[in-house]
C-alpha cells in the first residue's frame, strides 16, 4: 500500500512592522500596544543613538529602540532635552527570565500589520544589513514588502 504524504507545512502569524525604508517581523503576541499620535521621548545621556531615548507608559519609562538607526548609522542631534513627535510606537513585551516579563518601544514608520507566514517563505536575509545573524532569528519573503527578518526580541532589548 502506497502511503500519501501529509503537508506539513505549518503556518504562524507576525506582526509586519514598517522601520523606515525596511519591513521587520516578530511574534502575534509580542506587540501589547500601539501608540500613535502625539508622544514625548526623554534622550538618555551616554546611550547609543539607536536607543537613545525613554517614553512613559503605564506609569513606566521604557526604552526606545530605533531599528532605522541601528541598522544605518547617522549623525544625529541628540543635545534636545525633549523630543516630542508624532510618530508610532509599537510597545513590546518579552521575557527576559521565565515568568520576568519586560517592555520596551520600537519606532515604527507606519502602523503594523499581521501576516501569516508559512514555512516555505524561509528566505535569506536582506543584503542591506551584515547584523541580522545576531538580531534575528530568521527571514521570510513577503509578497509586497520583500525579505523580512523576524526580530529576536531579547537581543534587540538586553544585548549581551
Amino acid at each position: 500500500m502506497h502511503e500519501t504524504a501529509q503537508n506539513s507545512e505549518s503556518t504562524c502569524k507576525a506582526w509586519l512592522l514598517p522601520v523606515g525604508s525596511i519591513h521587520v517581523a516578530i511574534g502575534e503576541y509580542e506587540i501589547v500596544h500601539v501608540i500613535a499620535g502625539w508622544q514625548r521621548y526623554i534622550p538618555v545621556p551616554r546611550s547609543p543613538l539607536w536607543c537613545h531615548h525613554v517614553f512613559l507608559w503605564q506609569g513606566h519609562l521604557l526604552p526606545l529602540f530605533d531599528l532605522e538607526l541601528f541598522i544605518n548609522p547617522a549623525p544625529v542631534n541628540t543635545s534636545n532635552t525633549n523630543h516630542d513627535t508624532r510618530g508610532i510606537v509599537a510597545v513590546i513585551a518579552y521575557e527576559i527570565n521565565e515568568g520576568e516579563i519586560c517592555y520596551g518601544g520600537l519606532k515604527l514608520s507606519a502602523p503594523p500589520a499581521i501576516r501569516v507566514v508559512s514555512d516555505d517563505e524561509i528566505c535569506d536575509y536582506p543584503a542591506n544589513f551584515s547584523g541580522w545573524d545576531k538580531t534575528a532569528l530568521s527571514c521570510f519573503k513577503d509578497p509586497v514588502a520583500g525579505p523580512v527578518p523576524i526580530l529576536d526580541i531579547q537581543k534587540i532589548f538586553c544585548p549581551g
